[in-house]
């Protein structure tokens, strides 16, 4: 994986501890999922179809003796759908001991470690926290959205915070 560690020192936080998240970037969006819901990254190979699937599913693939179901992460995020490159990598999340759910997403799939200060709860009162729409006109479902990480620049757009769960539901609707 590419990315850049920082030491707990660099971004410690309020008496919290810092977390570690596994970040992808899509063109109008940056998200991360906790490290401790992945199981590895690894290259995109292809995936078998699936009819009848989920819109966001591409099919379903075969990593460490599991039936991962792949699913394009622009199109789960609200975003217009990209098709399969050579160059797209998978986030692996473990679903149980048979099946496991593997985000597509462009390579550059990094490390980050954020304080556990700069996790915002989405929020009902704030639609934009909670539901970021892409420049598609697309939304994001709010139970794909654990927390939204506040910039630590003001210059940068804020980056959410999946919630494994979330996907796996959204997977199997």
């Amino acid at each position: 994986m590419e990315g850049h560690r920082e030491s707990a020192d660099d971004v410690g936080g309020e008496g919290e501890p810092p977390v570690e998240l596994i970040t992808a970037s899509l063109p109008d969006l940056t998200y991360g999922l906790e490290s401790g819901r992945v199981v590895r990254v690894t290259s995109f190979e292809g995936v078998t179809p699936v009819p009848g699937s989920a819109t966001a599913v591409d099919g379903v693939t075969e990593i460490d003796g599991r039936v991962t179901v792949v699913v394009d992460a622009a199109r789960l995020l609200g975003g217009q759908g990209r098709e399969p490159t050579e160059t797209d990598e998978l986030i692996v999340l473990d679903r149980d001991e048979q099946r496991s759910i593997g985000l597509r997403t462009p390579r550059g799939v990094g490390v980050e470690t954020v304080p556990a200060s700069r996790f915002e709860q989405p929020s009902a009162a704030d639609p934009a926290a909670s539901s970021p729409v892409p420049s598609d006109g697309g939304g994001l479902d709010d139970a794909l959205l654990r927390a939204a990480v506040t910039p630590a620049e003001p210059a940068e757009p804020p980056r959410l915070v999946l919630d494994a769960a979330g996907i796996a539901a959204a997977v199997e609707s």
